[in-house]
């Protein structure tokens, strides 16, 4: 078997609000808890190192992923990136790489979004439908991230990439004349990833996210990096925070390591990662003044004592939780309403959803309970999953004196 061709080194810098990462194994790839500027995986410091660029792994039919895992584990490396293909692939050419996995031929590109029955899309075959997945797409998907998995190799998950030239946002899914959905009318290649001139890509966008962490959340092996190179083709900063927050919210429990998964181009001087060291150590101390506390711990259950522990109640239901510094945590074994009201709006309904098939929240008896301490985004979203629909977080939790939150914080 041939060596794989090395296009370019890349170094992975710990610079924060780039990629997020999260692992739901015990064992799984995570920040060492002695040193955070460097990983502990499978119980064991680790240094993550790769060389290739068959981004392309998975959408790509054509592409023997099998083959190319064995060959990065013969050489002794333990990292690969794949692009998710759910709104980014490549012309054939396209920086003239030469069998370039991330421009499969006609009828070999595999999409998340499944295939319409209304023929034009750009690349080959029928046009792409946003409101229904590809099982076939998951399941190699999947497989893929396990077969890393077997082979001791990590899985670095790109879920958007700027489209550098015109020819790029033509193939994607979610330009207008490549759906059925009618999204992307009058969208420009640069304003695809900006929260107010993205022409209705962004709700698109959150359904993806949503759903890829879904697919890997009993994968130890995996993070995700939330835009390749975001320093091109107009992707904004509050964009890139926004999807952060997706995130977040869809894994509904723990924090998670937030990386810049840029690539360099070269090696740093070792004068220069010393003084990136010092950089970063300020950066976690800066964050929080911010209001950016993605690296800040869930408080525990017990931690906060009686006076900060507030409850909610609604028809026999009842739940306790507390502030944290991001939103609101509910307790381990608080109660929730099985029945959502009719007013109840999708995404508290598909937060519901995804709860239960995260085993965080599970029937018992003729209420719903908590598996686990739950982060919520904020009170409210919190007592909206409790309550089934639309509450308002800052009178429905209450202290044991009764005090509303919104007394107690406006005192």
């Amino acid at each position: 078997m041939k060596k794989l061709r090395t296009i370019r080194p890349f170094i992975f810098i710990t610079v924060l609000l780039s990629t997020a990462m999260a692992c739901a194994a015990a064992d799984g790839l995570r920040l060492h808890p002695d040193n955070p500027h460097y990983f502990l995986w499978r119980g064991k410091p680790a240094v993550l190192i790769t060389s290739g660029e068959h981004y392309g792994a998975v959408l790509n039919r054509d592409f023997d992923y099998v083959k190319y895992l064995d060959t990065l584990a013969a050489d002794g490396l333990n990292l690969t990136r794949t692009w998710t293909g759910g709104t980014y692939c490549e012309p054939f050419g396209a920086f003239n790489i030469s069998e370039n996995t991330l421009a499969p031929k006609e009828g070999k590109f595999l999409c998340p979004f499944a295939r319409s029955d209304k023929p034009g899309y750009r690349g080959g075959g029928n046009k792409f439908d946003l409101e229904r997945w590809d099982d076939a797409y998951f399941a190699r998907f999947r497989d893929f991230v396990k077969q890393a998995d077997a082979r001791g190799v990590i899985v670095e998950v790109n879920l958007f990439c700027p489209f550098y030239e015109d020819g790029m946002w033509v193939l994607s899914p979610l330009h207008p004349g490549n759906n059925v959905n009618g999204v992307g009318s009058g969208l420009s290649r640069t304003n695809v990833y900006t929260m107010d001139r993205n022409s209705g890509t962004l709700a698109i966008q959150e359904k993806l996210v949503r759903k890829l962490v879904a697919e890997l959340r009993d994968f130890g092996n995996a993070y995700f990096e939330i835009c390749n190179e975001p320093y091109f083709g107009g992707v904004t900063l509050d964009w890139q925070r926004h999807i952060a927050g997706v995130i977040e919210e869809a894994q509904k429990i723990g924090r998670f390591t937030v990386m810049n998964g840029q690539s360099s181009g070269s090696k740093l001087p070792e004068s220069d990662r010393e003084d990136m060291e010092v950089f970063l150590g300020r950066i976690v101390q800066l964050l929080p003044v911010l209001g950016c506390d993605l690296l800040t711990p869930i408080l525990d259950a017990g931690s906060g004592g009686a006076k900060l522990r507030l409850t909610g109640k609604i028809k026999g239901a009842t739940a306790q939780g507390q502030r944290t510094a991001k939103g609101f945590v509910v307790f381990a074994n608080s109660e929730a309403v099985t029945t959502l009201r009719p007013s109840a709006p999708s995404y508290i309904i598909e937060a519901r959803e995804e709860l239960k098939k995260d085993g965080a929240l599970a029937a018992d008896g003729e209420k719903l309970r908590f598996s686990r301490d739950t982060e919520f985004s904020s009170p409210s979203m919190a007592g909206a999953i409790i309550c089934g629909g639309h509450v308002n977080g800052l009178t429905f939790w209450r202290n044991k004196d009764g005090r509303e939150l919104k007394e107690i914080e406006g005192a």
